[in-house]
């Protein structure tokens, strides 16, 4: 992590904090509030931490993680995670430079931070919590929120899908599940831990395509779990069966941070022992706003739709994909050249059935709309669209994502909800290139001078 953070800092991406700020009361508002990655040089009642956040929210971060432009992150890392690679043991790494046991795994010397002024108290949001199918071995990750409880438990909200599936193999058999909790690690890891794809999967297999580099793990000291070997800190514990206990509220991804949304009875976890570096530092992933929290499940989605939706009937001209922070999750912009009139009903309804529980809203523009602007796609919309036509509605299609509160609950496992999701697609193209004499109709005007021109060389 701290090699990207390097990085970042000499692409003129991130933003030093040298005053100190204190991590129960303004840190999250200083999160939310930056346009870049932000670093925390004195964090108050933490001497000798400091804390970063914002490490990969903008596409121009995304586009250096993957080395191409931001026109071209979707697809370059769509083409990336086609190629899952093995993972790699060694005897020891630098996350083992300190390790504490038992009472000395003290969460409470860590400097987590409270997101918002509705959240129960503060929350672990970085980590990747790693966990075992018992019946095949093979490792998940997922990014799930931690309510620190005391200096030696935590809660856990456990999205309905797979870590959440691995919990209730184990609760069958009355056995508590462990867990290890990776913090700090360089954003390759971050991405590869919100990919959702079959089960079981160890999403670990996504690193080496990003980093180009072979992923090092480590045995864990109290439990059966390996864990990377550079990250800044692990957290060992287990998530016994059938305990429960009140969690929440916490500030979602959403915008939401509703009674309903938190004070569920959900489980925990009791840690067993905590590693980390020497000069370990802390990672923060802030909630609320538009922050790494939305980029990172985003991101991953994006590049799944993009190729479920290229693939469509053998091919479709997809160019990007682009699941806005600013539509909760719920909103993903396929920008894509029809050639036939059928196709992004197709496509469309092709990103509504992924492995993903997000996607409810889908709007499909044409390639001379800017998807990253929300500008640009209202506009299409406003003048594109034949609201008779273009605009599909699937009633009942399935189950949605547990914060989806706009949907109704359909049932509750493990504190976690199922909702019933009804979907919508908004064809926002022009006609298809098969109807060349009516597309035309739809060429922009532009600008006298616009790509020749521009106002700052009149400033100077």
């Amino acid at each position: 992590m701290k090699t990207w953070l390097d990085l970042l800092e000499k692409n003129n991406l991130l933003i030093r904090v040298k005053k100190e700020v204190n991590p129960k009361t303004n840190m999250g508002s200083l999160c939310s509030e930056s346009p870049k990655a932000i670093f925390f040089e004195k964090v108050k009642g933490y001497q000798g931490w400091n804390v970063c956040a914002g490490l990969i929210k903008t596409r121009e971060q995304q586009a250096l993680l993957l080395g191409t432009t931001p026109d071209k992150v979707a697809s370059v890392l769509a083409d990336k995670v086609k190629y899952p690679s093995e993972v790699k043991m060694v005897s020891k790494g630098p996350v083992k430079e300190k390790i504490f046991l038992g009472e000395e795994a003290d969460l409470a010397k860590l400097p987590v931070i409270t997101h918002s002024k509705t959240c129960g108290g503060p929350y672990i949001g970085s980590g990747t919590v790693i966990s075992k199918d018992p019946e095949t071995g093979v490792r998940n990750l997922a990014c799930l929120r931690m309510q620190v409880k005391s200096k030696h438990h935590t809660g856990i909200q456990m999205a309905p899908t797979h870590t959440m599936i691995n919990y209730q193999k184990y609760e069958k058999e009355n056995k508590p599940m462990p867990v290890a909790i990776a913090i700090g690690m360089h954003p390759a890891y971050e991405v590869a831990t919100n990919y959702s794809t079959e089960y079981p999967f160890d999403e670990f297999g996504f690193v080496e395509a990003i980093t180009g580099e072979p992923v090092e793990l480590v045995k864990c000291e109290t439990i059966d779990m390996e864990a990377p070997a550079n990250a800044e800190i692990v957290i060992e514990g287990e998530i016994p069966p059938k305990v429960r206990e009140e969690e929440g509220p916490f500030a979602e991804y959403t915008g939401y941070s509703r009674e309903v949304l938190g004070k569920n009875m959900l489980p925990i976890i009791k840690v067993k022992a905590i590693t980390m570096k020497d000069d370990a530092l802390y990672r923060h992933i802030q909630s609320v706003r538009f922050t790494d929290h939305q980029a990172l499940c985003s991101l991953p989605m994006e590049a799944h739709i993009y190729n479920r939706a290229k693939d469509v009937g053998g091919y479709v001209d997809v160019r990007d994909v682009y699941v806005p922070p600013w539509g909760g999750h719920f909103v993903v912009i396929i920008q894509m050249v029809p050639r036939f009139d059928t196709e992004p009903r197709s496509v469309m309804l092709a990103a509504m059935s992924s492995s993903y529980h997000y996607p409810k809203i889908i709007i499909t523009v044409d390639e001379d709309v800017n998807i990253n602007d929300p500008r640009e796609i209202i506009w299409s919309i406003g003048t594109r669209v034949d609201p008779g036509k273009d605009v599909i509605i699937i009633p009942a299609a399935g189950t949605s994502e547990n914060l989806d509160i706009a949907q109704p609950i359909m049932a509750e496992i493990a504190g976690s909800h199922f909702r019933l999701r009804n979907n919508i697609g908004i064809d926002a193209t022009r006609p298809s290139t098969l109807r060349a004499q009516e597309r035309a109709l739809f060429e922009r005007a532009v600008p006298m001078g616009e790509g020749k021109f521009f106002l700052n060389n009149f400033l100077v």
